[in-house]
């Protein structure tokens, strides 16, 4: 933000009212949270201002809110520090490092803004800010999320979120799959959205107890009439090419961080993809971690 929001909305009503034209500084800030789009005050623009100015029904900081909050800068700052009490210098070393906030008086208006949406409580004369831990900082239906060392808690259940939006046949694809990584699955995979649980992991993690493990979660799932399924990619082949992390399924798909990371709260992100993944031929030549255990045993 290199203008106050004050200034940005004045140059907004302007633009909507009497064609003025917008700043530079205005026009992109308002692209960004879809206020305006194609040279046009968009829907979403055109509610926020009828709303403040004329019928006065106190929806606007709410619509203001929502698309604030939609802002990948915003959204990340909000994950990485929710419900918690931390300091203004704290909040402006984070943006300038993760994103192109330049200066401090930037990182004020930010803050400012955050405020007066109730994102934030932030008190100028202490510099002391404190993230809400409202639902509509964090919504379910993201398509993207944050790990971070001060949300441990938080990382668990974004990553159970995650999973909550996927429907179907799932498929979930970690070189470095841990047993721990059933835990969640339990939790949030049920009969009436789900058909089947396939897991996709190389050797290294593969134990005895894994096995174990598995056969009682296979059970369960078995109970809920999804088919649940292991296998090990032997291969070195297709385990060389395999690096990042997959959950797939009919309904949501995401590219995810390592699960001993997301409990570990080392620093990651979970980000929802559109694009096809195809793991049909490594699932093909994958072993099956009960009846195929002989021969994952000269591989682990």
């Amino acid at each position: 933000m290199k203008s106050s929001w004050s200034n940005i909305e004045t140059d907004l009503l302007g633009f909507y009212e009497e064609s003025n034209g917008l700043d530079d500084d205005s026009r992109e800030f308002l692209e960004r949270i879809d206020f305006v789009e194609n040279g046009h005050v968009s829907d979403a623009g055109e509610r926020y201002l009828d709303s403040k100015f004329i019928f006065e029904d106190d929806e606007h900081p709410e619509i203001l809110r929502h698309e604030v909050l939609n802002l990948p800068e915003i959204r990340d700052l909000c994950q990485s520090f929710y419900g918690q009490r931390t300091d203004r210098e704290k909040v402006e070393r984070f943006l300038r490092s993760k994103t192109d906030v330049s200066d401090s008086k930037e990182a004020g208006r930010i803050l400012n803004l955050l405020n007066g949406l109730n994102i934030v409580s932030y008190s100028k004369k202490t510099g002391s800010v404190q993230f809400s831990e409202a639902d509509q900082v964090e919504e379910q239906e993201q398509d993207s999320y944050r790990v971070t060392h001060r949300t441990p808690y938080s990382n668990i259940k974004r990553l159970r979120r995650a999973i909550r939006a996927c429907e179907g046949d799932l498929l979930w694809v970690a070189k470095h799959f841990p047993k721990k990584g059933f835990e969640p699955l339990s939790d949030e995979v049920t009969g009436d959205r789900f058909s089947s649980v396939q897991i996709l992991c190389g050797p290294d993690n593969v134990t005895h107890k894994m096995r174990s493990d598995f056969e009682r979660f296979q059970d369960e799932m078995g109970r809920r009439d999804i088919d649940s399924e292991l296998r090990v990619m032997t291969n070195g082949d297709h385990l060389g090419k395999l690096h990042d992390r997959w959950i797939l399924s009919d309904g949501a798909s995401w590219n995810v961080p390592p699960v001993n990371s997301i409990y570990r709260n080392q620093e990651a992100e979970f980000h929802r993809v559109t694009e096809d993944h195809s793991f049909d031929d490594w699932w093909s030549d994958a072993e099956d971690i009960i009846s195929d255990w002989n021969e994952i045993q000269k591989h682990i």
